[in-house]
């Protein structure tokens, strides 16, 4: 079942964003954590759900000394 919808953007340069419940979690938005700082490291994003959707969404942790995005998928 359909837990959780990404639909618009969620911004947080840098930091972190975290999707996640108990069934489908899907992105169709935009998540920014990206940094441009120089050597800066860009952020983390997490999508955690029984499935995991990336629907025509974009998801940017980029910096210039990297970032982490996870998707973890589980079933109940």
């Amino acid at each position: 079942s359909l837990a959780l919808v990404n639909t618009g953007t969620v911004t947080a340069k840098g930091g972190s964003v975290t999707l996640s419940g108990n069934g489908e979690v899907r992105n169709e938005g935009s998540i920014d954590v990206s940094s441009t700082d120089d050597g800066g490291a860009g952020g983390t994003v997490q999508l955690l759900g029984e499935r995991i959707v990336m629907q025509g969404g974009t998801i940017d942790a980029s910096g210039a000394s990297g970032g982490v995005f996870d998707t973890v998928g589980w079933t109940s």
